[in-house]
């Protein structure tokens, strides 16, 4: 059963979190930097017929009037395959489309640059009531999806906590902290990575996909609209390097205030500022998708995806399996690029 980890007050007093607020380390205001969406698929049967689907770090539709957090500028002049740009009807998040012919080599490789300008979020300190959700985005952030249950046991984790807030932004901050305390970040045997909900909580462990699935279910389930969002991570103090796997985080939609975003999972990871990952993203990442059960444009014969931000690929209708996927995910600070 889902129950409480921890049976102790939420850490931190309000008194103490507004002093670590007032008195934490300024980040910078924007950050710029090449973002290369590169990969291989290889072992391909040549002649085949290649669908492949990437996704855009364009801002999805539901966002728009939300704080800025990036700008996105292709950087590409000409490439091997025509690509195709739509935007899908659940969220509004752009795909980028092609279709080809696998040539002899069995091999086909795709290289998108991007120049991102990714601005730093401070939700709580934007002016209230400026932002109006769309009702068809409402009641999307609202549902259930395949893994991401509304009520039920998942709420078993708040029982035993004294009242829950029915404040939107009090709860948002409750719902944080009682996530941040039950689950431990740890990427350890099976069942890890797909945001599913009740898996966390028998397992209590798990990465961003994990804490971020929690949260949206707890947090609709009390009537407030939350939204996933996945990108990647850009290292702090680093100029330049590759990047490996995904990162998320979540937002939810008070009503007479803007969205506010965030960041359990790098909270659990840093809790020394566990603070700054509520209502603030800084400039260490960059966006590429927002939700779940995915249908793509032009639809895929598959299954919905659970999220969006690999590339997916179809070979004559059929998926092609992640092994044959060689990511070469990079950037390199904006400064510094030839």
């Amino acid at each position: 059963m889902c129950r409480l980890l921890l049976a102790g007050l939420i850490v931190g007093s309000a008194a103490s979190w507004a002093f670590a607020q007032q008195n934490r380390p300024q980040e910078p205001a924007k950050r710029q930097f090449v973002f290369h969406y590169a990969f291989a698929i290889r072992n391909l049967p040549p002649g085949k017929t290649l669908r492949v689907w990437m996704p855009s770090p364009r801002r999805p539709l539901c966002l728009q009037g939300a704080p800025r957090t990036q700008r996105a500028e292709p950087l590409w002049r000409q490439l091997p395959y025509e690509l195709s740009r739509a935007r899908e009807p659940k969220y509004g998040n752009e795909i980028l489309f092609f279709q080809t012919v696998v040539p002899p080599s069995g091999r086909v490789e795709v290289d998108l640059p991007y120049r991102i300008t990714r601005y730093r979020v401070d939700a709580l300190k934007e002016p209230a009531g400026e932002y109006h959700l769309a009702a068809r985005y409402r009641r999307v952030l609202l549902a259930p999806s395949r893994l991401v249950p509304v009520g039920g046991r998942p709420l078993e984790l708040l029982a035993g906590g004294g009242p829950v807030p029915k404040e939107p932004l009090a709860l948002g901050r409750y719902v944080f902290d009682r996530v941040r305390e039950a689950l431990s970040y740890r990427k350890v045997g099976q069942g890890w990575g797909r945001g599913d909900v009740l898996w966390v909580c028998d397992s209590r462990y798990g990465n961003c996909s994990d804490f971020h699935s929690l949260f949206l279910s707890l947090m609709r389930s009390h009537g407030v609209p939350a939204l996933f969002e996945i990108g990647f991570p850009v290292p702090e103090g680093q100029p330049q390097g590759r990047v490996g796997g995904y990162h998320c985080w979540a937002w939810f939609f008070p009503a007479e205030h803007v969205p506010v975003p965030v960041d359990i999972s790098e909270a659990d990871k840093h809790p020394e500022r566990a603070s700054q990952y509520f209502g603030r993203l800084g400039v260490d990442r960059v966006s590429f998708s927002v939700g779940r059960d995915l249908a793509l444009v032009p639809r895929q014969h598959g299954p919905l995806l659970n999220f969006f931000v690999y590339p997916y690929a179809e070979l004559d209708g059929k998926p092609v399996p992640g092994e044959k996927f060689q990511w070469r995910f990079r950037y390199r600070e904006w400064a510094s690029s030839p």
